[in-house]
């Protein structure tokens, strides 16, 4: 009896609190979506006139100086098995469609190039409509040439995107739902391109049943400011 009271006194007493659990990469990406998303400017449609070219320069140059136009910078990015044609040129590839989750054999040529192609995320004339009339023509042609708006996919479901935002189109894809509304806020947050109430509203929905997050769509990075006189020279 002396003995087990003995051994009982020297048991260690464990304390009782538990640690924070911490967050998971999915629900680090959403808190910081959300915190951004509370930020973005509730605004009115600017009605002016919008010009692609006049305002956002010609498609796919080389804003960041590296040789090779922004389209070809993307698909290289975004394709597996790429065959170049030269040094910039890819011909051929594989693209697995975040957008639709198909898997796409990209083929460089009239009828088939098209099969594949590039969407801004924050289309151009919406962002013309919700801020970008007030940006400097440099900072538009970066933001047109910017690597995070830009994803590769498929060209009919670009086509039916259009110029809309997450109140009126999401990927078909819903598995990617939640990285896209993600990268559509991160992307608005750090050029400043507002948002109406039914974009926010859609998108507060949608990071509220996010179960899946695709990278870190939340931290992505920018094309760098100095970029934008360079940007506005060959725009």
């Amino acid at each position: 009896m002396t003995l087990a009271v003995v051994l009982m006194s020297q048991t260690p007493v464990h304390a009782t609190h538990t640690s924070t659990p911490r967050l998971s990469t999915v629900a680090k990406q959403v808190a910081a979506a959300k915190s951004m998303l509370n930020k973005l400017m509730i605004t009115q449609p600017s009605s002016q006139v919008y010009d692609r070219t006049g305002q956002f320069g010609d498609a796919w140059v080389d804003v960041d100086n590296d040789g090779c136009d922004t389209r070809n910078d993307i698909l290289e990015r975004d394709l597996t098995k790429e065959q170049f044609k030269d040094s910039c040129l890819i011909a051929t590839g594989v693209l697995k469609d975040p957008y639709t989750a198909k898997t796409i054999n990209f083929v460089r040529g009239v009828g088939t190039s098209t099969k594949v192609q590039i969407d801004h995320v924050i289309p151009l004339h919406l962002a013309w409509q919700y801020g970008a009339t007030k940006w400097s023509f440099g900072k538009r042609v970066t933001f047109a040439n910017d690597p995070i708006n830009l994803i590769a996919t498929d060209g009919p479901t670009n086509g039916s995107k259009s110029d809309s935002g997450p109140d009126e189109w999401l990927p078909p894809n819903k598995s990617y739902r939640c990285t896209y509304v993600i990268r559509f806020i991160r992307i608005a947050y750090l050029y400043k391109v507002g948002i109406n109430a039914n974009m926010k509203s859609v998108m507060r929905s949608t990071l509220a049943s996010c179960t899946k997050v695709v990278g870190t769509p939340a931290t992505l990075t920018p094309l760098a400011r100095s970029f934008w006189d360079r940007a506005a020279a060959i725009g």
